[in-house]
């Protein structure tokens, strides 16, 4: 994020709503370039890491199977979905790929967790909370999960719904509580 108007408030909101990272203008050009570099090789560093650990999950797994160690009692679980197709929209999990009718959308890694998150309780309500949850942050209440997911729905929204403001597709619940009282 690059910004004139910076303050502390601002740069924690905007690092906790998925800014890589906070610089306030002026900012020279190499510097930029130098932060965008280093930006695109932590996010290299985190994909190869998941990689390999991909790698050596099934590695240990199928060193497991091999000596009848895995899953004692039981079937072992079925690998999640490699894709999630609902509608007009395609998650690819491994290649971090979405497609809205065919047409490949750009998401940040927090959106693309939120989306995953619907898409795996499709047609339920989900609170902000589990959202927060999905995306490896932390809400101390729904209140602070709903102001850090909101960005996020309404980047969403203008990415994959054709009509941002009255959305087909990313549908807010609002949920009221009510408390009875009881006569003494």
């Amino acid at each position: 994020m690059l910004t004139a108007h910076g303050s502390l408030p601002s740069a924690i909101a905007a690092v906790r709503s998925g800014a890589a990272d906070y610089l306030l203008k002026p900012v020279t050009i190499d510097y930029l370039r130098e932060r965008i570099g280093c930006i695109l090789g932590q996010a290299q560093q985190v994909q190869q890491r998941q990689e390999q650990l991909q790698t050596m999950y099934v590695q240990m797994r199928g060193f497991l199977a091999r000596e009848g160690m895995l899953e004692l009692g039981g079937a072992p679980p079925e690998a999640p979905a490699a894709v999630i197709h609902s509608g007009p929209l395609y998650l690819d999990l491994r290649q971090h790929i979405v497609q809205m009718d065919g047409v490949s959308v750009l998401t940040t890694p927090i959106e693309f967790a939120i989306l995953v998150e619907l898409l795996r309780q499709s047609g339920s309500v989900i609170s902000c909370t589990t959202l927060v949850r999905a995306t490896n942050t932390v809400a101390s209440d729904e209140e602070e999960a709903r102001q850090l997911i909101r960005p996020h729905i309404v980047r969403l929204r203008r990415k994959l719904e054709p009509d941002p403001q009255q959305p087909r597709f990313l549908i807010s619940v609002r949920v009221l509580v009510t408390a009875g009282l009881k006569d003494s």
